[in-house]
């Protein structure tokens, strides 16, 4: 059985220690609400996955798009890192490690991070959608029609998070 579920989004996600010091407006992520400890910085650290699904991002970088907001604002220069990482795992690790500022992930991905660092000092918050798409939910209990008969019994697998 296939269960077609609404369309999710791949979120943009950030530590919230580090303070974003040029406008995203233009790159979609248009929300960042900075925790308490806050470092200003000339520098972000952000990293991608492989796909078709990251493409505004593989813009923003070719195009420099990030640099050109932040000379444009008046921020002066920015040193923009990017960093192609493999799969949610990877960044998730890093986010956590501190060596990134802001990564990409699907919807169980950035649910985990926040359950997992939520009140910390290293607090992870979703900052903006990259795109939607469709997900479909497979499953072999032919009682399962639709998400509504799901219990709390019932397990459902994801990607790494």
């Amino acid at each position: 059985m296939q269960l077609r579920l609404p369309s999710t989004s791949l979120s943009f996600i950030a530590r919230s220690s580090t303070r974003l010091v040029c406008p995203w407006l233009a790159t979609g992520a248009i929300a960042l609400v900075p925790a308490l400890a806050q470092a200003e910085t000339n520098e972000v650290r952000a990293a991608q996955q492989y796909g078709l699904s990251y493409l505004s991002l593989m813009i923003m970088e070719d195009s420099k798009l990030i640099e050109k907001q932040a000379s444009a604002a008046g921020l002066g220069e920015i040193k923009v890192t990017w960093a192609k990482l493999g799969g949610p795992g990877a960044m998730n690790d890093a986010l956590l490690s501190g060596s990134l500022d802001f990564g990409t992930g699907g919807v169980p991905s950035l649910i985990t991070l926040w359950a997992k660092t939520h009140g910390t000092a290293n607090e992870v918050k979703g900052v903006g959608a990259l795109n939607s798409m469709p997900v479909n939910l497979v499953t072999s209990n032919p009682k399962v029609k639709s998400i509504r008969d799901f219990t709390d019994q019932d397990k459902i697998a994801v990607t790494t998070v």
